[in-house]
């Protein structure tokens, strides 16, 4: 979830095999693992959206790597990946 809508569901096993949205992507990059000595932990650039003032795109739009036009003019709809594996982005509705 990110500013109050559902980007990506799906089983456990299956958003950390295969993130489809990067929201969950960006969420996986920033866990720590163990042993590995990093200097710097990965952040997501930018900051979250107003929850007041909302655009009719994507909320993540401004903070994503992947962005398009598109993303800025209306919400992706959500695609079903299988296995009850979905999600609202238009880089893979694409």
């Amino acid at each position: 979830m990110y500013a109050g809508r559902i980007v990506e569901t799906g089983d456990v096993r299956t958003l950390y095999r295969q993130p489809a949205h990067p929201y969950t992507r960006a969420l996986l990059e920033s866990i720590p693992h163990f042993g590995q000595k990093k200097e710097r932990l990965f952040a997501i650039q930018g900051s979250p959206p107003s929850l007041i003032d909302q655009s009719p795109g994507c909320r993540f739009a401004a903070r994503c790597p992947h962005r398009k036009p598109l993303c800025d003019d209306a919400y992706p709809p959500e695609l079903d990946l299988g296995g009850g594996h979905k999600a609202s982005c238009w880089l893979v509705s694409a």
